[in-house]
């Protein structure tokens, strides 16, 4: 029973990340700032570059989509070796081995969206 819930949980959570993302994109505070004031601030006047998106691909929405992806990777590939040693380790038990088989599965599920929600995100910013 519980499976079915973190596989909902998860899927959730990578649709509210993928969706966010526009959001977060269709208003531009800071620009709106710097278009009302004449006031020459270095904030307004980062070389031409977007500190939010960045125009060199290189902004703050990016990096941390970078770090996150990096992180959830990371967890991803430990749940793997993880099942991994459970399926090893299951001595022949049936229903061991299907949890292992299943923890493994969802895992590289998880990996392909961790990859795609990067990716996404990536021709996103650098394409607005």
């Amino acid at each position: 029973m519980k499976r079915p819930i973190l596989m909902l949980i998860a899927l959730i959570t990578g649709a509210i990340m993928l969706s966010s993302g526009g959001l977060l994109l269709a208003e531009d505070p800071l620009k709106q700032a710097c278009d009302q004031t004449s006031s020459g601030s270095t904030i307004c006047d980062v070389d031409g570059k977007d500190p939010i998106t960045g125009a060199d691909g290189n902004g703050v929405l990016l990096k941390a989509a970078s770090i996150i992806a990096l992180v959830a990777g990371v967890a991803a590939v430990i749940i793997i070796i993880y099942a991994g040693m459970q399926y090893v380790l299951s001595g022949g038990d049936a229903q061991k081995t299907q949890s292992a088989k299943n923890t493994i599965m969802y895992a590289v599920i998880g990996l392909v969206v961790i990859a795609l929600s990067s990716t996404i995100v990536s021709f996103i910013v650098t394409k607005v």
